[in-house]
């Protein structure tokens, strides 16, 4: 009989295979017409430009919060934000 500390791991991996399986399906189809290439770069472009002015935005919030928490909890506590921050961002976390 597994574990139950085995079961969360081997969903991971089933998962995994299955994103796997998924992305070479969708690979594997034509990219379209030229108007659909177009409407896809457009699209893209857009959401490159929303997600630069996103985090550009999550940076300002960030550093004021930082601030705030090293003037009211000290030095400790504004690394292990800072830390904690890049990590989630490093390891594809989202905000």
């Amino acid at each position: 009989m597994i574990e139950m500390t085995m079961i969360p791991p081997i969903f991971g991996v089933v998962g995994l295979i299955a994103a796997f399986i998924i992305y070479g399906m969708v690979k594997g189809y034509p990219e379209g017409e030229d108007n659909v290439k177009k409407i896809a770069d457009a699209i893209h472009t857009g959401a490159m430009v929303f997600m630069r002015r996103e985090y550009t935005m999550l940076v300002m919030f960030a550093s004021v919060l930082l601030v705030i928490l090293y003037l009211a909890l000290g030095g400790a506590t504004a690394i292990a934000y800072i830390v904690g921050a890049l990590m989630k961002k490093s390891f594809g976390g989202k905000p």
